[in-house]
């Protein structure tokens, strides 16, 4: 089971690298986990940065799975927007993106 998620996830994180070539960190947030792929971060200090983040996504996820199922949520930062997507009933990829950069489409 765990070797099918694994080839789940690499699947999905390979599609988000394309889909979404301009963003600076990918995660996959599922009811298994957190899942996180950041090669475009520059330093630790992103990447601690993006992981309290996505933390705080995957609190704003949970409570809101109680009123709702949510298909796309978009946060906006000083510098950066991060959008979260449904890939499929518990899988939700999350992007950090340039506040200019397109919106991304949902991954199919």
């Amino acid at each position: 089971m765990q070797e099918q998620n694994w080839q789940r996830f690499q699947y999905y994180l390979g599609r988000m690298r394309v889909d979404w070539p301009e963003a600076r960190g990918v995660a996959l947030l599922s009811s298994d986990g957190l899942f996180l792929h950041s090669e475009n971060l520059p330093d630790d200090d992103g990447l601690s940065t993006l992981l309290s983040v996505f933390s705080a996504i995957a609190e704003m996820l949970a409570q809101s799975l109680g009123y709702g199922d949510p298909c796309r949520l978009q946060v906006d930062l000083l510098g950066a927007q991060i959008c979260l997507l449904r890939l499929e009933a518990e899988l939700y990829g999350v992007a950090l993106l340039p506040h200019r950069a397109p919106l991304p489409s949902l991954v199919s």
